[in-house]
């Protein structure tokens, strides 16, 4: 049983997933569960159809969602034309996520979602769950934004013209993060970090985007991820994005040679950038 709801959000920094590993067969770390709610939170979707929960979340990769079925013990994973697609709807394993999920979420609007799943839950099972009213806040120690990240960011490297340089160009290595309905989250990441800026983007509905192109503030974006690793491919954009920031860190992309270099790496880093998009609705 969570906590009674209320109209005041509770904000705390932890989580405490206790009591769904007393209910659960077996055990999952914190950090992989912190990890399931940021991705979760970013590309999951909290459904009622024909009056049942719901969960399912769609990615092109199809690797991540077979090793989400694996370690949770449930849902099915269905391969379709261009993408997969994890699914749960049975009662028991939807419970299990609303102890996953209840009290452990950051953003608003998912704990709204989650209030629709307890009434279902208590009709269907006769049971009397309550809302936790807590929210958490995103923090660099533990690895909620690292699936946020794998759901909702990308690694971006640009090679610009900039005349009274070596080489001619410069390098811009970015940070981006985009969600729909969260620009407080998104500032307050910006805020953990210490650089970047928090913006509407243009054409759409409601998303905003976290950029972080400062060469100091990507800095402990790097140390976020090489403690807290990516858990889909965009953990090898990552890495060849990492090594792009190291050579200019050391000042090498200030030679023909290694500029040449890092655009070939950036044409990886970006092309797979759109590999990954989202593609496919929620709903069947």
């Amino acid at each position: 049983k969570g906590l009674r709801s209320s109209s005041e959000t509770i904000r705390e920094t932890s989580r405490n997933f206790e009591l769904f590993n007393n209910l659960n067969k077996t055990k999952i770390s914190s950090h992989w569960l912190s990890w399931f709610i940021g991705f979760s939170e970013g590309d999951g979707a909290i459904l009622i159809c024909n009056n049942r929960a719901k969960f399912v979340l769609t990615q092109k990769e199809g690797k991540i969602l077979f090793e989400i079925q694996k370690v949770l013990g449930f849902g099915t994973v269905k391969q379709y034309n261009s993408y997969y697609r994890y699914v749960v709807t049975d009662n028991q394993s939807i419970l299990l996520l609303f102890y996953i999920f209840n009290g452990n979420l950051v953003l608003s609007y998912r704990q709204t979602q989650l209030e629709k799943w307890i009434l279902v839950l208590n009709n269907n099972l006769k049971l009397n769950l309550i809302l936790s009213p807590k929210l958490i806040l995103p923090n660099l120690s533990d690895s909620w934004l690292s699936g946020f990240t794998d759901a909702e960011g990308c690694f971006n490297v640009a090679i610009l013209p900039r005349i009274n340089t070596t080489t001619g160009f410069r390098v811009v290595l970015k940070f981006l993060l985009d969600q729909k309905n969260a620009a407080t989250t998104l500032i307050h990441i910006k805020n953990l970090f210490g650089y970047g800026q928090v913006n509407l983007r243009k054409e759409t509905n409601n998303v905003y985007r976290y950029n972080n192109n400062s060469f100091k503030g990507l800095l402990p974006v790097c140390n976020y991820f090489l403690k807290f690793p990516l858990k889909t491919n965009k953990g090898e954009s990552f890495k060849k994005w990492l090594y792009v920031f190291n050579l200019v860190l050391s000042k090498n992309h200030l030679n023909n040679e290694a500029l040449n270099e890092i655009k070939s790496l950036a044409k990886l880093i970006n092309i797979n950038n759109s590999l990954m998009r989202k593609t496919g609705s929620a709903k069947p």
